[in-house]
């Protein structure tokens, strides 16, 4: 009976290998001796396994068979590899490697990696024949997601000091990951504002993505405003200075070393400021305070010619200030 059973599934195997579509199985070396895997039940959260689903044994890391699942129970394919003898029988598999098993789920187009397998033969994997008889039942791992967060932000406008940082939740690590200014490292650096996205592949091929706008502080700028001086000499110039953008809160630095926002009682001259704001960026911005000229006065006379007539004149020139004069 064992016999027929490993020729039947034999011939199943050589049918379902041909349109397995997810995996690819290997066999390295001459000879190959196959084993028969005899599959009583197959699950994936508690739910049968569909038509077209594929069944793959692993020897170790390395694929070894695959069959299509045709919708009957039992069901078999045949494995193996030409490394000899794990046990008295010639089973193709490598001595001291995990037989492990995976599922693709083709209505789902999800890998599943997490499968117990129960082998009918209690503590032993095969029959005497060569024949592994097992119940595998799988669960499928919460779906793979990722997030991106800030690491680092940009501090000033304009600037190249971003920082982003990709988190990945499920799936099956390792991970591999595209963002769209083509890096492929989990955590991407120096980067100036604007809007980032990344895809991520798991080692079961599921992919997902997530995208993010790095976002930069506006520009910061500062504006002036004076009152001039109105009498030459005076320190009765002052400037109002306006602050928009950056971080506040803002310190001020003045070409007077003056660190108040706004200046009053300044004689006149050429004010220039610095701005700084709490991330450190900074902008300048100046001013001017005039003051008119000085007032000058001079004067030409006429004399009186006989005594005691009122026929003298003055006439008074004035320049500088501001007129009108009185």
């Amino acid at each position: 009976m064992k016999k027929y059973l490993f020729v039947a599934f034999s011939f199943i195997v050589a049918i379902n290998q041909l349109y397995a579509t997810h995996f690819t199985y290997n066999h390295t070396g001459n000879p190959y001796n196959p084993m028969s895997f005899v599959i009583l039940g197959a699950t994936i959260n508690g739910v049968n396994i569909s038509t077209g689903d594929e069944i793959a044994v692993f020897d170790g890391t390395l694929c070894v068979g695959v069959g299509v699942f045709d919708g009957t129970l039992p069901y078999g394919f045949s494995a193996g590899m030409d490394d000899p003898i794990t046990t008295s029988v010639i089973d193709g598999f490598t001595a001291g490697d995990a037989i492990t098993y995976k599922f693709w789920d083709v209505s789902a187009s999800a890998e599943i990696t997490n499968i117990v397998a129960d082998y009918a033969m209690g503590n032993g994997l095969f029959s005497s024949q060569g024949t592994a008889i097992v119940t595998l039942t799988g669960t499928i791992q919460s779906q793979l997601s990722a997030s991106i967060s800030v690491a680092s932000p940009i501090n000033c406008y304009d600037s190249s000091t971003g920082s982003l940082h990709c988190t990945v939740t499920n799936g099956t690590s390792p991970y591999s990951y595209l963002w769209s200014n083509s890096a492929t490292t989990q955590n991407i650096n120096n980067l100036p504002a604007g809007n980032y996205s990344v895809t991520i592949t798991d080692n079961s091929s599921s992919t997902t993505s997530a995208s993010i706008v790095l976002t930069q502080p506006p520009l910061i700028t500062p504006s002036v405003t004076g009152i001039n001086i109105m009498c030459y000499g005076a320190s009765t110039g002052s400037i109002d200075l306006t602050v928009s953008g950056g971080i506040s809160p803002y310190t001020f630095h003045w070409s007077g070393s003056q660190t108040t926002e706004d200046l009053s009682n300044i004689p006149a001259g050429t004010y220039l400021v610095t701005v700084t704001d709490t991330n450190g960026c900074t902008a300048s911005a100046s001013k001017t305070i005039t003051q008119p000229t000085q007032i000058s006065t001079s004067m030409t006379g006429t004399n009186v010619m006989c005594y005691g007539a009122s026929t003298g004149s003055i006439d008074l020139t004035v320049s500088g200030g501001i007129s009108p004069y009185t």
